[in-house]
């Protein structure tokens, strides 16, 4: 699902219409709440990525460097191996107890939804919730009429959310991987 998609879904659910017109002043609000949605989901899925770090000469680890905003780091290897590692306070700086190059496995926040063909970086099935959620938050930001639509949406997204949760991973795939 593009962020189009989701922008004409969410006009579609509002009764708006989405021709050309709509879609362009809609466009920027939507996205927004889009990536809203996006940047929620994203802290309750916590989706992981991995990517290859230098270690510098303090030997530590920039999360800032990442592609992707670091939500937490899940675990280091190098050369096949679990590294130990710790973190230094709440700057994304991680010390490591390794050289070279390691491998980091971290959660991250996907990457923000700009262009109509952008796709976020979350499993598909959970883009439809990111049409609900837009359709909550424009009734919340409406006139007081349109308002009472908004408690009903936001609980669908919350309930759909859970419910996708609970569904998601499997018992065998947790587990304490760091180890100072």
């Amino acid at each position: 699902m593009t962020l189009n998609d989701i922008t004409v879904g969410a006009l579609d659910r509002l009764d708006r219409g989405h021709d050309a017109q709509t879609l362009e002043m809609w466009r920027d609000k939507l996205t927004m709440f889009a990536n809203d949605a996006l940047t929620d989901l994203a802290h309750a899925i916590k989706p992981v990525r991995t990517e290859k770090a230098l270690i510098s000469l303090d030997g530590t680890v920039d999360a800032n460097a990442f592609e992707r905003d670091c939500i937490g780091i899940v675990s280091i290897t190098a050369d096949g191996r679990d590294v130990p590692f710790v973190e230094c306070g709440t700057s994304g700086v991680f010390k490591v107890k390794a050289e070279g190059s390691v491998a980091v496995t971290y959660a991250y926040v996907p990457k923000r939804l700009s262009s109509p063909s952008d796709v976020p970086e979350l499993p598909e099935r959970f883009h439809p919730l990111i049409v609900i959620y837009v359709v909550a938050r424009e009734r919340m930001s409406g006139d007081i009429s349109t308002q009472k639509g908004f408690a009903a949406h936001m609980r669908l997204y919350e309930t759909m959310k859970a419910e996708m949760l609970k569904k998601s991973g499997s018992a065998d795939a947790y587990g304490f991987i760091n180890r100072w």
